[in-house]
């Protein structure tokens, strides 16, 4: 085969390409996106459950049952600081776990959608949207069962 027919002049120089192993040899990516938002998530699963817990044990004295159903009254009281700081807990449970489990949220979905501590990732986000649905249940399971009847 002569130099002409291959398509190649003889000024030309042959190009190497690289083996797909050298292609491939990407340096693997850190896991420490998805490890954070899974204890982050896992962090506000068994914290709000823990403090959902204490206030429906704290709320039972303030729980009504009524013909409408069940209901748990709490209000800001000056002659009552347990029912005020209760209310104070409440909202700050509210405002906390929904700060932090939109972060392990957003966090997750980022580390699946990048590679970074995908399996890390989906805990977090199972973790993270499982959290206010088993926290409200427990809340009203504790504070139903402890109610005064």
């Amino acid at each position: 085969m002569s130099v002409e027919t291959s398509g190649l002049s003889a000024a030309e120089p042959h190009v190497i390409q690289p083996s797909t192993a050298q292609q491939s040899a990407v340096p693997p990516r850190s896991r420490r996106l998805g490890l954070v938002a899974m204890v982050l998530g896992l962090g506000v699963f068994g914290g709000s459950i823990l403090v959902s817990i204490l206030m429906g044990l704290a709320a039972s004295p303030y729980a009504v049952s009524g013909p409408t159903g069940f209901n748990v009254y709490l209000q800001f009281d000056p002659n009552d600081s347990v029912e005020s700081t209760l209310v104070v807990l409440a909202l700050a449970h509210v405002a906390l776990g929904t700060l932090l489990g939109v972060w392990a949220l957003t966090q997750g979905i980022a580390a699946i959608a990048t590679g970074r501590g995908r399996a890390f990732g989906v805990v977090a986000l199972v973790a993270s949207v499982l959290a206010p649905v088993i926290s409200l249940v427990v809340y009203i399971a504790t504070a139903v069962a402890n109610a005064p009847h």
